[in-house]
């Protein structure tokens, strides 16, 4: 299999991989033939990448972090949250957290809490979610390709996985683990009370469309700690995850000190909590590595670079390079070219990480630059310091 953007995905190209509705349900299974009309309904969704058949890379495998079954769990279990403040969201316009916990004391508001079945099954998906990063591989893949009207929820699962493979790397406990999943699976639920015309603005946000955004972590925090008042760790992260190592961030203007600390008694430690630091790293890689209303998702070269550049103002410096050293910067089943003095430029899949490398995978090379074929064949770039490699047709990469 292979990942290419919807663009170069022909008619009768199979899905190699299922793609899933808002609610987390398989909406076309892997092998469906990709008509006409797919791509077209898939444009219109907002589908940017998906994972198709390649004769040449059959036997690439992606393994995700995380089972398909456990996707669609947590993916549902955010959904079933994101209903069940669906009164909220139509009371509480101002976005004023004050406004939010006075309508919480009401009568509707008290048995929409009662009523909420959603904070078991968040639980329950993250319990499934933490056992299956424990025994993933460092080269299971952490992102998924998402569409616009399913973003919020993809974005929260995908975001889950990365922080609980970054706690994993840290050595944090199962229970740490556990929490840090509930919260980041439950961060952005004060999204839900903006108006999703700003969500989903194309164009720059105004001032005032900013601090809207902006309030979504009082806004979430003030509505988790009544569904769940027992998940303190887990709740403020919904409240911190926007917070930045130098203290320009948002809403409390908390400050961090790039370092690790795995212990609350550690006197060392910064203003804000470890589990939304480590959650605020995750939350920017996978924003990074995704479609966005306002622009298109970075290529993995540039990923990386922008995190080393915002690590120690924005994000933690220690918890970024932790994670970088570790995951690989091109994923297995990426589409990429790879070109150098008298080569190619040739068109590939990455077909193995170089654990030693992260930077330079196993290229399986199956196309000329003009497309057409080649005989396959593997050029191991951890060896050839000479050739380049780049996520989009070097004539655009140049």
């Amino acid at each position: 299999m292979i990942r290419v953007d919807l663009s170069n995905a022909a008619p009768g190209t199979r899905l190699a991989k299922p793609i899933y509705n808002e609610r987390g349900a398989v909406w076309l299974k892997a092998g469906t033939e990709l008509t006409d009309r797919y791509l077209t309904l898939l444009r219109m969704r907002g589908v940017a990448a998906v994972f198709v058949e390649e004769p040449a890379t059959s036997d690439v495998v992606v393994r995700e972090a995380i089972s398909e079954s456990t996707r669609g769990e947590a993916t549902i279990a955010v959904a079933d949250v994101v209903a069940d403040l669906g009164p909220a969201a139509k009371e509480v316009v101002s976005g004023d957290e004050r406004d939010l916990a006075r309508w919480l004391e009401t009568t509707l508001g008290r048995r929409m809490v009662r009523d909420a079945l959603s904070p078991a099954r968040i639980a329950a998906a993250a319990q499934r979610l933490v056992s299956d990063v424990m025994s993933a591989t460092y080269t299971s893949a952490l992102v998924s390709p998402k569409d616009r009207d399913g973003y919020v929820l993809s974005h929260a699962v995908d975001v889950a996985t990365i922080a609980v493979t970054i706690g994993k790397l840290l050595h944090l406990p199962r229970t740490s683990l556990v929490s840090l999943a509930r919260g980041c699976l439950l961060m952005d639920v004060g999204l839900a009370m903006i108006d999703p015309t700003i969500l989903n603005k194309p164009g720059p946000l105004t001032a005032a469309e900013r601090y809207t955004i902006q309030t979504h972590p009082q806004l979430g925090h003030e509505l988790l700690r009544v569904l769940q008042p027992g998940e303190i760790l887990a709740n403020t992260i919904a409240l911190q995850h926007h917070e930045r190592q130098d203290g320009r961030g948002y809403p409390r203007g908390l400050r961090g000190n790039n370092r690790i600390h795995v212990s609350a008694l550690d006197r060392d430690r910064g203003e804000i909590v470890h589990l939304a630091e480590i959650a605020a790293v995750a939350d920017v890689y996978d924003a990074l590595c995704s479609n966005r209303p306002q622009r298109a998702a970075l290529p993995p070269e540039q990923v990386v670079a922008t995190l080393r550049r915002i690590g120690g103002t924005h994000l933690n410096r220690a918890i970024v390079e932790e994670f970088l050293r570790n995951v690989p910067v091109y994923p297995v089943g990426l589409a990429v070219y790879v070109f150098g003095p008298n080569f190619g430029p040739y068109r590939g899949v990455v077909a193995r990480v170089n654990r030693a490398r992260l930077d330079r995978p196993v290229v399986r090379i199956f196309q000329n630059s003009r497309g057409a074929e080649v005989t396959p064949f593997e050029v191991d770039l951890g060896d050839a310091a000479r050739l380049n490699i780049r996520t989009m047709p070097v004539a655009l990469a140049a």
